[in-house]
């Protein structure tokens, strides 16, 4: 029990998502409550949970959240980076090949990030804007321009 309160002290909304999203009919308050079945047996146990949590599909916000801190499973970002890779062989193909040697399309646009990766990127942009921001009104101020 104490594994099991635990892990749902870390995950709670998670947990309780993927047990209605996974397992119909499952719900944490049964765990919670210790509610009895007709036989009088727990609907939920801890044990069950616990077993119910570890089978959980990769996809799932715990596992998601839990085993890789927000990141895809290694399926998707393997996915992700094969595509990304053929438009950036479609685009180096399509500059060495046009008469005025742009690609003819973006593509940071087609680019698949990991969410984590993409909230850094996103990050780092907004960092460097502010920086940007600031330098330009320093050097204004500077040369007195209003």
């Amino acid at each position: 029990m104490d594994q099991a309160t635990w892990i749902w002290r870390q995950f709670p909304r998670q947990i309780a998502s993927d047990l209605s999203r996974f397992h119909h009919g499952r719900r944490i308050a049964d765990w919670h409550r210790r509610t009895r079945g007709a036989d009088g047996h727990l609907i939920l146990s801890s044990y069950e949970l616990l077993e119910l949590l570890e089978f959980l599909p990769e996809t799932g916000a715990f596992k998601t959240d839990a085993l890789r801190g927000g990141r895809w499973p290694s399926w998707q970002a393997m996915l992700a980076e094969s595509v990304n890779e053929s438009y950036r062989m479609r685009s180096a193909f399509q500059a060495a090949n046009s008469e005025d040697g742009k690609a003819g399309f973006d593509t940071e646009a087609f680019e698949f990030l990991d969410p984590i990766d993409a909230a850094a990127r996103d990050e780092v942009g907004a960092t460097k804007e502010a920086e940007t921001a600031r330098s330009v009104s320093t050097f204004e101020s500077d040369i007195s321009f209003e």
